[in-house]
């Protein structure tokens, strides 16, 4: 077996680029990631947020890890060796990976990777990245997962076990392809040495890219060409058209309900008792109905439990153009 170098301890995420990182520093990272959003967190300047749900799902995945390395070994062919050791690249030290679990190839007695994903079933097939088991048909993120991890080890092959649900393991194998490898080594230097190393930012390539972009500079100007300006304009008036559309939709919805209260001989604002069913030439066209609705009373709230509504309470920002009319 090759030994190979390891990194010791619990790493700090802002000292190396590990498979998580990858996938984002090439345009195609899960949870809105990108290049931008990856490149502040490795500088320290904007930690990247875990949404409850994602803290939620790998607390969950840490309590069952035992379980499911068990389960994993009790349905997978080949022999494994050891599980979760963290890789460092040969030759760069800033490139790192943590391998699942590490397996022996018995046709070429080699050791190889494997990678775990917990998939929730509403999230497997096809349409959302994953293909036949046993093919290398995987989501895309997962795929530069699996390339940068045999990238750091040098292996050729990389086992993808998709457990779906709590009971139920596809397997994927991922061929290592060296071109495409060659391609992410290149891209990783490039972002380790030209972007986090030299401190300068990549190009955003997402609304949130720019968001965060802004919110490092407060109050900032910025000298604007005639085509930002168009732009700005354009934004005023598409925010008066959906505006007026919204009026009109809301005042028309208000002239036939009143038309068909009328016929009723109900005079408003008196309440209609049933639903309408409407027809035309015989036809139905459509309907009217009373639709059930609820709705939080934030006032009262405030008022019986103020210390509940402080406790559940979330702060957000955003940012909004806000446009000076002539």
């Amino acid at each position: 077996m090759t030994t190979l170098p390891q990194m010791i301890g619990e790493p700090d995420r802002r000292t190396y680029i590990g498979g998580s990182d990858a996938a984002a520093i090439l345009g195609v990272g899960a949870y809105d990631r990108t290049p931008y959003s990856t490149y502040l967190a490795k500088i320290g300047e904007h930690p990247e947020s875990m949404s409850e749900e994602k803290k939620r799902f790998l607390e969950r995945r840490r309590r069952w890890e035992e379980p499911i390395v068990q389960m994993l070994r009790e349905e997978f062919g080949g022999k494994i060796v050891s599980t979760n050791k963290r890789y460092i690249h040969p030759e760069h030290a800033f490139i790192a990976s943590e391998i699942d679990f590490e397996w022996i190839d018995e046709r070429s007695g080699n050791v190889q990777n494997g990678e775990i994903k917990t998939v929730s079933p509403f999230a497997f097939g096809e349409s959302r990245g994953w293909g036949e088991p046993g093919t290398g048909d995987i989501p895309i993120h997962y795929y530069a997962q699996a390339m940068h991890g045999m990238m750091v080890t040098g292996r050729d092959q990389c086992v993808v076990a998709a457990m779906v649900g709590l009971d139920s393991f596809f397997f994927y194998v991922i061929n290592r392809d060296s071109e495409t490898i060659s391609s992410m080594l290149s891209a990783e230097i490039d972002f380790w040495e030209n972007h986090v190393l030299t401190k300068t930012p990549p190009d955003p390539i997402s609304p949130r890219d720019v968001s965060l972009m802004f919110s490092r500079h407060n109050g900032k100007p910025v000298i604007a060409d005639d085509s930002m300006v168009a732009m700005l304009g354009r934004i005023d008036g598409l925010r008066q058209r959906a505006a007026a559309i919204d009026g009109e939709l809301s005042k028309t919805e208000l002239e036939l309900g009143i038309a068909i209260a009328k016929q009723w001989g109900i005079n408003p604002p008196e309440e209609p008792k049933d639903d309408a069913t409407i027809i035309h030439n015989g036809n139905t066209v459509g309907s009217w109905r009373k639709t059930r609705g609820t709705s939080l009373d934030q006032k009262l709230l405030k008022e019986k439990h103020p210390d509940l509504v402080k406790q559940f309470t979330k702060e957000y920002f955003y940012r909004k153009f806000y446009i000076k009319r002539k």
